[in-house]
């Protein structure tokens, strides 16, 4: 396994995904299963379960699964069957950034291990805010990757003046693709 980098593509419905080497990533076992590290605030615990909610609903299926609390980090070993999310181990960031996705991936596209960085507590952003953070990264799970344009979910911003995001249509189609 290796970790794989962003490539812009362009042309179609599928360049709303990360690239492996031999085409897009994808989650290829569904529902995707989500283990919440005992190391989150039960303060920021919600935001999860809100995320978790809100792709289930968007999607139309379960395509998340949350297993609960876990009593371990998101990048320990221990969780490679699972999706951690939490404050990882070791992690290199810049100092704006709130959270982070770390995917790798099978030759096929496949996504083969994940888990979701908080690198400082959710409580520190408004409601809001904290709900569309984690709402972005369980769209990298997915294999979307950071988008362009500023009024859309998976732009890695968000502005004081946005009072709400989605998905590009184009982003929906590509899931559509694939899920």
């Amino acid at each position: 396994m290796k970790l794989l980098l962003v490539l812009a593509l362009t042309g179609c419905a599928t360049s709303r995904y990360l690239a492996a080497p031999d085409g897009p990533m994808h989650q290829c076992r569904l529902p995707v299963l989500i283990a919440t590290s005992n190391n989150v605030p039960a303060s920021d615990r919600h935001f999860i379960t809100e995320a978790i909610d809100w792709w289930n609903f968007y999607l139309g299926y379960e395509v998340f699964m949350d297993m609960g609390i876990v009593p371990f980090p998101p990048d320990d070993l221990r969780a490679r069957s699972l999706v951690g999310v939490g404050t990882p181990l070791n992690y290199t960031v810049k100092a704006t950034t709130v959270a982070q996705t770390h995917l790798n991936s099978y030759a096929n596209g496949c996504i083969s291990y994940a888990y979701v960085g908080l690198i400082r507590p959710l409580g520190t952003l408004t409601t809001h805010d904290a709900a569309l953070v984690v709402r972005h990264e369980f769209g990298h799970l997915l294999g979307l990757k950071d988008a362009t344009e500023r009024n859309t979910l998976m732009h890695g911003y968000i502005p004081d003046t946005l009072t709400d995001k989605d998905l590009l249509e184009v982003e929906h189609y590509a899931l559509k693709l694939f899920y």
